[in-house]
Parts: C-alpha cells; sequence; structure tokens
C-alpha cells in the first residue's frame, strides 16, 4: 500500500496505522518494507506519514495554483451549461403559454430547472 493512502494528515494515518496494528495486522510500506512494531519501526512510520502529509499539501498547492492560472487566462472552469442562451430565453417566454412539464419534456431537463430558468427572468 502507499501511505498517502490512508488519510490525509499524519494524525489520520497513524490512527489508520495503530488500529491496523491493534488487529494484528502486518504494515508494508510500497518501496519501504515492512515495518515492525518497535521504536524504529515507529520512528519510521512518524517520518513516513510526515512526508506523505507534506507531499499531499504539495499536490494541493500545485492544483490550486494551476487552476487560478487557468482562470486568470479565461478559461471557464465547472460543468458546461445544458441549455443555450435562446433555449434559456424560449423557455422564459413560453412558461406562462405552456406547462413546465412539457418545456422540461422538449428541453430534455427537470421540472425544477425549468422553473428556476423563467423566475431569473
Amino acid at each position: 500500500m502507499k501511505l498517502d493512502r490512508l488519510g490525509r494528515s499524519t494524525l489520520d494515518i497513524l490512527t489508520v496505522i495503530q488500529n491496523l496494528r491493534g488487529q494484528g495486522v502486518a504494515i508494508t510500506i510500497e518501496g519501504v518494507g515492512t515495518i515492525r512494531d518497535d521504536m524504529m519501526g515507529s520512528l519510521t512510520m512518524n517520518l513516513l506519514a510526515s512526508f506523505a502529509e507534506f507531499e499531499r499539501a504539495l499536490i494541493i498547492d500545485r492544483t490550486q495554483s494551476g487552476r487560478k492560472r487557468a482562470m486568470a487566462n479565461g478559461v471557464r472552469m465547472g460543468r458546461k451549461p445544458k441549455l443555450s442562451r435562446q433555449a434559456r430565453d424560449a423557455i422564459r417566454r413560453r412558461y406562462g403559454n405552456e406547462t413546465g412539464a412539457a418545456l422540461a419534456k422538449e428541453y430534455g431537463i427537470g421540472l425544477r430547472t425549468v422553473q428556476r430558468v423563467a423566475a431569473e427572468g
């Protein structure tokens, strides 16, 4: 197993490992080997857990930096709108004359979406 998969922080990782050891599970870390249940094993586990938390923080920081850079360059984040601007305008115009269920079926969206679009108007 990879150590950073066990938890989000050093404390999380060490708690999971302690629980596993309490159940008699031998801990084997990929690239390191089996960690014994003694002073050196405890030191090794604490160091590896700290490095795993640090690596996770670096990944999050790089991801957030890339996201901010992309947004500054005009990249739109999130799900693409299901309805075009013309479709939204048409729903607003037709909502009073036709039922919301009919419009929802025609545009392939939910009734609540039709109601929300109509209320934007």
